[in-house]
């Protein structure tokens, strides 16, 4: 588990390069294992450290429904380029109208 200092350094970096290359860089986080904490400790969030990010997920292992394929993936709300990220998510998983 990353610390909120390890994922704001990361999300800096990235920010940086991404002016350096004068395009995004996406950040992807797969976060099945996100709600197994113990002792209290409390998950930062990748959205909090940089906007250009996705987390996907499953609900198999902290539901503990083994073999279940069901999950989502989220965008950050400030993603540059929205509605091209959108219609590429949208492609990927059916036909809907934006």
């Amino acid at each position: 588990m990353y610390s909120k200092q390890d994922l704001d350094t990361l999300g800096n970096l990235l920010a940086a390069y991404s002016r350096k290359r004068g395009e995004p860089i996406y950040l992807i986080s797969d976060e099945p294992y996100r709600k197994i904490v113990y002792d209290g400790i409390t998950v930062p969030s990748v959205f909090d450290a940089y906007p250009e990010t996705f987390v996907v997920t499953s609900f198999s292992k902290d539901l503990s429904l083994p073999g279940e394929r069901i999950g989502y993936a989220a965008v950050h709300p400030a993603i540059s380029d929205k509605k091209s990220v959108m219609g590429g998510m949208i492609l990927c998983n059916g036909s809907w109208d934006m």
